[in-house]
């Protein structure tokens, strides 16, 4: 009897260790999985004339399966960017047919800024306003 309740307990330590390791393997699988895949690399900093805030223009990555994008987001002046899309502007190059969506950005003023594109990129976003800020988009086509 107490041979067979030795090898009952250790039947049972066997199958919570395999439980054990089962459930640690799933949240690290679900961890790796649902990652963010996506980077930025900012290409600059526009700050504002008043000098509270600032458009940030970056280029998103989100892997082999998708194109680049180059995206805009008006931030605080001391924020730093965050691992997310753009707040005001993306675009791509519409599956090649941009080059690279070049974009330019201009302060009118404190409360007013002008985002230029080329006219052949898809635009995804382009809000008019954010932050108080009023944004103009604009489709010009690139010199020579």
């Amino acid at each position: 009897m107490v041979a067979l309740i030795s090898r009952l307990f250790k039947m049972l330590g066997v199958v919570a260790a395999t439980c054990v390791g089962i459930v640690v393997l799933g949240v690290w699988a679900l961890d790796f999985f649902t990652q963010d895949l996506c980077a930025n690399s900012v290409l600059a900093q526009y700050p504002a004339p008043g000098g509270r805030i600032k458009a940030v223009l970056f280029e998103r990555d989100c892997g082999a399966t998708t194109d680049f994008s180059t995206q805009i987001s008006i931030l605080s002046i001391d924020d730093t960017l965050p691992n997310e899309g753009g707040n005001i502007f993306v675009a791509d190059s519409n599956h090649g047919k941009a080059p690279h969506p070049v974009v330019r950005v201009i302060w009118l003023s404190e409360k007013q800024l002008r985002v230029e594109h080329n006219p052949l990129a898809r635009i995804v976003k382009s809000d008019p306003r954010l932050k108080g800020v009023t944004v103009e988009h604009i489709s010009v086509a690139p010199k020579g």
